[in-house]
């Protein structure tokens, strides 16, 4: 559990000694907190709800396919059917794939998103993490609408990747995914699609082809290599399991407490995972730009 250390201290006013009591969490605890949250995620998945098949590694710089079958060999139909993967699928097509197109939100866009986000605000995962941002001080967190207007705009404001155009957002490039092509059009990568469920959906269309693991986790984690609209993504991770509500709040935790490469890290059932985040300021306004996770050392 998250714990709290009491200090004291003594400020020295002659002729007058102070003791002033003051409660703060220590310094080391956003892992230990981003675990709790793991824990109590009433969203994710039992450890028999999806089933992986990695088949071969791969780890080629170049597009190959060792792998015939799917990664997601089996993910149960009462955890796709639960309210918080309904109201999250349904803001996958909300996107523009490609950067450099400009990104227009229709009003049935925009309640979709916040009924998705109504979801997570309710959540006991939101509200802990709000409670232990307001205790660290963090200066968006003071009150719980003022996380909230926060939280939204890091999320699901809208900033330019390319060009000056509003053509993406945090949410769009970690959880949906983005294609970005050269000036030319003569190559192109896949920018983000760092979300288990995510990619459970592209592969169950027929939109992404699994070729091969480049790191396996047991049932908790992959780095593996992909296709998707033709382009070929040669290392992309994610949490298995995790709902988004959880990867939301733990990457936010990560944003705001611990950024940078590699610097945020908990433990999930006993293997490490990393996130990598970088934030995005334009305008005066703050935005994800990216955050990753990435694998620790092998699982306990």
């Amino acid at each position: 559990m998250p714990y709290c250390i009491s200090k004291t201290l003594f400020i020295i006013s002659w002729p007058f000694l102070i003791f002033v009591q003051n409660q703060m969490p220590p310094k080391d605890d956003v892992g230990e907190t981003i675990k709790q949250l793991y824990i109590m995620d009433p969203d994710r998945a039992n450890p028999k709800d999806i089933v992986v098949n990695y088949q071969q590694y791969s780890n080629s710089p170049r597009k190959v396919d060792p792998s015939k079958e799917k990664f997601f060999k089996f993910v149960n139909k009462s955890l796709i059917n639960a309210p918080v993967y309904k109201k999250f699928s349904v803001l996958f097509d909300n996107y523009e794939l490609n950067t450099g197109r400009r990104e227009v939100e229709n009003a049935q866009e925009t309640k979709e998103i916040d009924d998705f986000l109504a979801y997570v605000y309710n959540s006991t995962v939101f509200k802990k993490t709000f409670d232990f941002l307001k205790m660290r001080r963090q200066e968006n967190a003071t009150n719980i609408q003022n996380f909230r207007n926060f939280f939204r705009q890091l999320w699901f404001g809208y900033y330019s990747r390319r060009s000056g155009i509003l053509d993406t957002s945090g949410f769009e490039h970690v959880f949906v995914g983005e294609i970005s092509k050269s000036q030319n059009a003569t190559t192109a990568e896949i920018g983000g699609l760092h979300n288990w469920f995510r990619f459970y959906h592209l592969e169950q269309s027929g939109a992404a082809d699994y070729s091969g693991f480049v790191v396996r986790r047991r049932n908790l984690f992959a780095m593996i290599q992909f296709e998707w609209q033709n382009v070929w993504k040669p290392s992309g991770s994610f949490i298995i399991g995790s709902s988004p509500v959880f990867d939301l709040c733990a990457y936010t935790i990560c944003f705001l407490m611990k950024p940078g490469f590699k610097s945020c890290q908990f433990d999930l059932d006993g293997c490490m995972v990393s996130v990598t985040s970088h934030k995005l300021v334009q305008n005066r306004r703050t935005f994800v730009g990216s955050a990753y996770p990435s694998p620790g050392p092998a699982c306990r």
